[in-house]
């Protein structure tokens, strides 16, 4: 699953950013981390963990005493279905290429895994919508409808959490998509 991580992290960094592979910019998202975390004690990272949170239906365990899932099923938030483990990626909702353009430039590497193990900068995505999404913001790429309370929600959060800054046009973009929210969620 790590190699799965790293790849596509590689991918959002380069293709995803629409930007020169040789910039300094891609260059700094490159050398971000590009692995899970695990809690002491625990066989679990928080990709598995928020997996098994995040299930629509039981997991297939490869070797539960090492926390390897073999199979399962996941909503989307790119797409109106519940697809198996095999297209299914697990990605930050702000990206590491989002992070470094709103202030993320001077970062320790211990602040950065933490930036990309929070669950609240976690979400699921199938290889389509990840790939559409690569490191754009909301002003340029939304997950469905259903999704659009809790992305602008968390997108505000885990920004304000980080000291990142929030464009003109992010706002702009979460304040339609907090409409999608109930009257006592925003």
């Amino acid at each position: 699953m790590i190699g799965r991580l790293v790849l596509l992290a590689m991918f959002f960094s380069i293709v995803g950013c629409g930007q020169d592979p040789k910039s300094d910019q891609v260059t700094a998202i490159e050398e971000w981390p590009k692995e899970w975390t695990y809690e002491e004690g625990s066989c679990q990272n928080t990709e598995t963990r928020l997996l098994v949170a995040e299930a629509a239906d039981f997991i297939q365990w490869a070797d539960p005493e090492a926390c390897t899932i073999a199979q399962g099923a996941w909503q989307s938030w790119g797409r109106d279905a519940v697809l198996p483990y095999s297209v299914i990626w697990v990605v930050p909702l702000v990206t590491s290429g989002q992070a470094q353009i709103s202030g993320a430039t001077d970062w320790s590497r211990e602040k950065q895994l933490e930036f990309l193990n929070d669950p609240d900068n976690l979400i699921i995505l199938d290889t389509v919508s990840a790939k559409e999404r690569g490191d754009h913001g909301p002003e340029q790429w939304r997950p469905i409808y259903k999704f659009w309370c809790e992305y602008a929600m968390r997108w505000q959060r885990v920004k304000s959490h980080y000291g990142l800054e929030l464009t003109a046009e992010e706002q702009t973009s979460l304040v339609e998509m907090r409409q999608a929210c109930e009257p006592d969620a925003s």
